[in-house]
């Protein structure tokens, strides 16, 4: 698939779902492979329930598809104007497929500072975007419920595509599962990995001020948990563990404090 194709499916897939092309960008790779059209494809996706659900006949097909794409980021009186012709293109032989592809590429280029059609664009294109980013970090999620919550909050606002990337980082962070430890009410010495990790105890097991948590590694993401905290916890030796959280479990007189060990 060329460039200009991967771009064009995912202006496709915005415009028909409202979603990035994620997973289904390999499947269309192989149809394109085989020999189809990108237009093709988007008669292929107008026939399916998802898109029926939406568009069920031609009648009034013009506006459903410019509400769906544009909402109120241009005025009524210019979106009907494009519903009456892009009905006329439908009435006249046109598939809804190629007019969603079509529609799609247009609004890819228009000039985000055109006064009618300007912000209708620039959502788009943020929408776009996003969902190139996703293709590009290694997204293949299918599903449309999940692919849809990637663009469903971007707008015109250059705010919400920072925080739309944000959100596929988040979900495409490869898990690092570590192991569990728990902490006694003897000395103890726990030794983490490089994954992960999870420590876990309570006033009682944690810290004679003899105990030792330590984790090698320095770019993971390990979590110590102390629960029933009732008074100062004394002091041991914590390294390597990025997140330290404390449960109280009665609202002391003075704030507790944990000794500075070596942190």
């Amino acid at each position: 698939m060329t460039a200009e194709q991967q771009a064009q499916m995912q202006h496709m897939f915005i415009a028909m779902f409202d979603m990035p092309a994620g997973g289904w960008l390999d499947v269309a790779d192989a149809a394109i492979a085989d020999g189809a059209s990108v237009e093709q494809l988007a008669d292929i996706l107008a026939t399916t329930p998802v898109f029926t659900a939406l568009y069920p006949s031609a009648d009034g097909f013009g506006a459903a598809l410019l509400d769906n794409m544009m909402g109120d980021t241009v005025t009524a009186e210019a979106k009907a104007e494009l519903a009456g012709t892009i009905d006329g293109l439908v009435a006249g032989g046109w598939s809804m497929g190629k007019v969603v592809v079509t529609l799609g590429d247009l609004l890819a280029d228009v000039d985000t500072a055109d006064a009618t059609w300007g912000a209708a664009a620039q959502q788009f294109q943020n929408q776009v975007q996003v969902a190139e980013y996703y293709a590009t970090e290694g997204g293949e999620a299918t599903d449309l419920a999940e692919l849809q919550a990637f663009v469903d909050d971007v707008t015109a606002d250059a705010a919400t595509v920072t925080d739309a990337l944000a959100e596929v980082d988040a979900a495409l962070v490869p898990a690092n599962p570590g192991e569990t430890f728990t902490l006694t009410t003897s000395a103890d010495t726990l030794v983490g990995t490089v994954g992960d990790d999870t420590f876990t105890g309570d006033q009682s097991t944690f810290l004679s001020g003899t105990d030792v948590l330590v984790d090698g590694q320095a770019t993971d993401n390990d979590t110590l948990n102390l629960t029933g905290i009732t008074s100062n916890v004394a002091a041991t030796t914590i390294t390597n563990i990025e997140n330290i959280n404390l449960e109280f479990a009665v609202v002391p007189a003075t704030t507790p404090t944990v000794a500075a060990g070596s942190f």
